[in-house]
């Protein structure tokens, strides 16, 4: 199913000869037919303009989308939709699926329709393929009817229309046979625009941002500055302290070693563990990051991405937060999490003050998790091998 292209017929070819040559016209009908005129606005009663071939596309296009179950698209992609159809059309599709579907489709340019019709005939279009066989690249009209009975025992009617209608949007090879299918198998009726959106608003022109204020700008990276050094002090402070407490003990019990607490796993106790677990990483994971380096096993604060883009939000997907850095790559680390809020993923642990953090109680991500980049905003202590063996 490649390319190729509608073919209109050209306005030379469509042009009709409203008078034979003997006929003989007085001056003023002459003068007449050769002005052109403005057609007259359509009443109720009178039937729609005549469609030309690619409104006639584009309104099976928008019909084969309107009947389109829009949970399938979830269903079907679940967090890759956003990769299916693109960014830009992802904004406009995403909000229609969970409110005002058939409004919003009938709204809609041809190739928003075309990029929900190629994600939801994702199934449907596999079918095809594997129906047609060899002769999938250039099928003939019988061959394509065939393989859309064989794909209608496991795929919805729907998905095999919105698959249909992607080939034909994209003037493929089986692009005539699949216009066919539709109008005749299917029965399907173009939508046009006009009559399916009557009332749609025009898009509104965005507000232009106001220009910052130089001073004012300056005046906040300063201020963030001067936060970044009081923070990176409060934490050569505390460290410093830290050591001198565990010399201090030193000194005291020479032949005492107090290990310290492990963190508990609410629920589950405390395992003493023998070796240091190697962190368990993915084949993919493997093959960039490494757990020789010496940064394993360190408590900091770094970028660590979102699991889930938010919407609402497109442009934030990360945020500074505590995590265990368990490999490190060239340019990003892989992490486990430490949430103030329990997560789907994340577990609930208790000892964290004893690694320097504020929290007693912080929950830790079952799952590894990357950062955006190699920056550490601050360093907190280093996980026991008892306290990350927990982690596995």
């Amino acid at each position: 199913m490649a390319a190729s292209s509608h073919r209109t017929s050209s306005p030379d070819e469509q042009h009709e000869h409203l008078h034979s040559p003997d006929e003989k016209m007085n001056t003023s009908h002459q003068a007449s037919t050769d002005v052109p005129t403005t057609p007259p606005d359509l009443g109720a009663n009178d039937p729609p303009s005549a469609m030309d071939d690619r409104q006639r596309v584009e309104g099976l296009l928008r019909a084969a989308a309107a009947g389109i179950d829009p949970s399938v698209l979830i269903t079907i992609h679940r967090k890759n939709l956003a990769t299916i159809v693109g960014r830009r059309e992802f904004l406009v599709i995403r909000p229609a699926i969970t409110n005002g579907w058939g409004q919003k489709v009938a709204s809609w340019h041809g190739h928003t329709l075309h990029a929900v019709c190629t994600a939801a005939g994702t199934r449907a279009h596999r079918a095809l393929v594997a129906a047609l066989g060899a002769s999938a690249a250039h099928p003939t009209l019988d061959e394509l009817r065939s393989a859309v009975c064989a794909a209608q025992s496991s795929v919805a009617e729907s998905e095999i229309i919105a698959a249909l209608a992607a080939v034909m949007w994209i003037d493929a090879p089986a692009a005539p046979h699949a216009l066919v299918i539709l109008s005749e198998d299917f029965a399907l009726e173009p939508l046009s625009r006009s009559a399916a959106a009557p009332n749609a608003k025009p898009a509104l022109t965005p507000t232009p941002r106001p220009q910052s204020n130089p001073t004012r700008a300056a005046a906040k990276a300063a201020k963030r500055k001067a936060v970044a050094e009081a923070n990176a002090k409060a934490a050569e402070i505390a460290e410093a302290a830290a050591v001198k407490r565990r010399t201090g003990k030193a000194d005291r019990a020479e032949n005492v070693v107090e290990p310290e607490t492990a963190p508990t796993f609410a629920g589950r106790g405390t395992r003493p563990a023998v070796d240091r677990r190697p962190a368990k990483l993915t084949p993919k994971e493997a093959e960039t990051f490494t757990t020789s380096d010496p940064l394993v096993g360190a408590i900091v604060e770094v970028d660590v991405r979102y699991h889930f883009h938010d919407p609402a939000e497109p442009d934030v997907r990360s945020k500074f937060r505590p995590a265990v850095i368990v490999a490190v790559s060239a340019d990003r680390f892989l992490v486990r999490g430490l949430y103030s809020r329990p997560k789907e993923w994340t577990a609930e642990v208790t000892g964290w003050h004893k690694f320097g953090l504020n929290r007693e109680r912080c929950n830790v991500a079952m799952v590894n998790e990357e950062t955006t980049s190699q920056v550490i905003n601050r360093t907190y202590g280093r996980l026991s091998d008892e306290a990350w063996n927990q982690l596995w």
